[in-house]
C-alpha cells in the first residue's frame, strides 16, 4: 500500500469512474473519510435513484453519471425472461435521465460505449454472474449512444466521443505491460485516473496508487504538498490530472472538501 499524501493534495484528485452504489451499503462514515471526488456511474436502472441520492447528499464529493438503458433487458428465452425487469422505452428513460441531469447541473452522461462481446447475464446480481449466449446487437447499442449524445448536446454536458480521454485503473491496468505502454503513449493532456471499483472506502487509496504508477511511467513529479502557484516550475502529476479533468468536464470542477 502506498502512503497517502496530504488532504490538500487529495482534494484535487478525481476518480472518474467508480460504482459505489453496487456495494450493499455506503455508510456516512465512509463518505466522511473520502478525501477525493468520485464519479459514480448509474449504469443500470436500479442504480439511477441510488446514484442520484448519493450525489444529492454529498454534492461536493460525488459527480453522478447517468446512463440511459441496460443491456440485460434484451429478449431472451424462458429461463432468462422471468428474471428480466419490466421493459421500458428508450424515450421514457431519456426523460428520466434528462430530469436527473437538470436537477444536478454538474452531472455527466454515461457511462457510454460500444461492446460487441458483451453477454447478457441470467441474473446480474448473482455472484458469480452466469452469462447467457445472447449479446446486444451493435445497432441497438448505437441507437442508445445516439440518444445519449443528443441529450448531452441538448444540455451542454461532457459526452464527447471525438474528444477522447484515457483513464487507467488498478483494476484493469495496474500491472499489464501493454497498459504501461498505452499510458506512456497517451498525450499528457488526455489522461485521467479511475478505480472502476465499488468499495468507496478503497477509492482514495486505489486512485492514489494509480496516480503513482502514472507519474512513474510519465516521469512526472508527485506533489507532497499543494501549491496553487507553480511560477516557472513544471506541474506535478496531480496538477496535470486536475487540469485534464477540468477540460473534460468543460469548466471549473466541484472538488471534495478537505
Amino acid at each position: 500500500m502506498v502512503e497517502l499524501p496530504s488532504n490538500e493534495v487529495l482534494r484535487h484528485l478525481v476518480d472518474v469512474h467508480c460504482h459505489p452504489t453496487d456495494a450493499p451499503q455506503i455508510s456516512p462514515d465512509s463518505m466522511e473519510r473520502l478525501r477525493i471526488t468520485v464519479c459514480a456511474m448509474a449504469y443500470r436502472e436500479a442504480n439511477q435513484i441510488l446514484v442520484r441520492g448519493l450525489a444529492t447528499t454529498y454534492p461536493t464529493k460525488v459527480v453522478p453519471s447517468f446512463e440511459s438503458i441496460t443491456p440485460e433487458i434484451q429478449a431472451a428465452f424462458d429461463r432468462l425472461l422471468p428474471l428480466l425487469p419490466p421493459p421500458r422505452s428508450l424515450s421514457e428513460i431519456v426523460v428520466e435521465i434528462r430530469q436527473n441531469l437538470i436537477s444536478i447541473p454538474h452531472a455527466m452522461v454515461g457511462e457510454v460505449g460500444l461492446d460487441e462481446s458483451f453477454h447478457i447475464f441470467y441474473n446480474y446480481d448473482a455472484d458469480p454472474r452466469e452469462p447467457t449466449p445472447f449479446t446486444v446487437p451493435l445497432e441497438h447499442q448505437l441507437s442508445i449512444i445516439e440518444a445519449q449524445i443528443d441529450l448531452a448536446v441538448e444540455l451542454g454536458r461532457n459526452e464527447k466521443h471525438s474528444n477522447i480521454f484515457l483513464s487507467p485503473s488498478l483494476t484493469h491496468n495496474g500491472k499489464s505491460e501493454k497498459s504501461r505502454e498505452l499510458i506512456a503513449a497517451c498525450s499528457a493532456n488526455r489522461i485521467l485516473v479511475e478505480t472502476d471499483h465499488n468499495d468507496i472506502d478503497s477509492c482514495t487509496q486505489r486512485t492514489w496508487d494509480m496516480v503513482k504508477i502514472i507519474a512513474e511511467i510519465k516521469g512526472w513529479d508527485i506533489e507532497a504538498d499543494w501549491e496553487e502557484t507553480l511560477d516557472q516550475r513544471s506541474p506535478g502529476v496531480v496538477h496535470i490530472l486536475e487540469g485534464n479533468w477540468r477540460r473534460f468536464q468543460g469548466g471549473d470542477s466541484i472538488f471534495a472538501s478537505s
